[in-house]
């Protein structure tokens, strides 16, 4: 059975682990996950000091715009538990690939970052962290203007070859 791996950043690195965890949890194999890598994600917190502190209309990520998010991406406020939207529902303590989780210094979703490395650090999950200094959510876009983003982008790369 072949290696892969899933990657995604911001919503899509929510994705990717939820799809992830899909997999496990219904016991459907297509290939052998080794990696997943999670660029600045969200990954179910409502609030946090991170929250509080960063995101704006420079960013697209001010509270009003966070919770528009979560409104055109949820069928009902009810969902905001599902383990698949609020990973941190879902068992992350048994069977994870080996996540590369990176986070932005001023996101305001690094402590979703952060939160889920702890959890799986502290389950004895594979797992790395890693903050880049200095940038804001969705700094890879600027990869031909940032030397941290195209870092983060080679770290990636660096992580996806070793793991698959």
């Amino acid at each position: 059975m072949a290696n892969i791996g899933f990657a995604g950043d911001s919503a899509g690195a929510m994705l990717a682990l939820a799809t992830v965890l899909w997999l496990r949890d219904r016991d459907i194999h297509c290939g052998q996950v080794t990696g997943v890598l999670l660029y600045y994600g969200l990954y179910g917190l409502q609030d946090s000091a991170s929250r509080r502190l960063y995101g704006g209309s420079w960013d697209g990520l001010a509270r009003q715009d966070l919770d528009d998010y979560q409104r055109t991406y949820l069928a009902s406020p009810a969902d905001r538990e599902s383990p698949y939207y609020c990973l941190f529902n879902n068992d992350l303590t048994r069977n994870m690939p080996t996540c590369f989780i990176v986070a932005a210094e001023f996101d305001p979703l690094i402590d979703d970052s952060l939160a889920l490395y702890q959890t799986l650090r502290e389950h004895h999950q594979p797992c790395r962290y890693k903050v880049y200094p200095g940038t804001l959510h969705a700094f890879l876009h600027y990869s031909r203007m940032m030397p941290s983003a195209d870092r983060a982008l080679r770290d990636g790369a660096d992580f996806f070859r070793a793991q698959l």
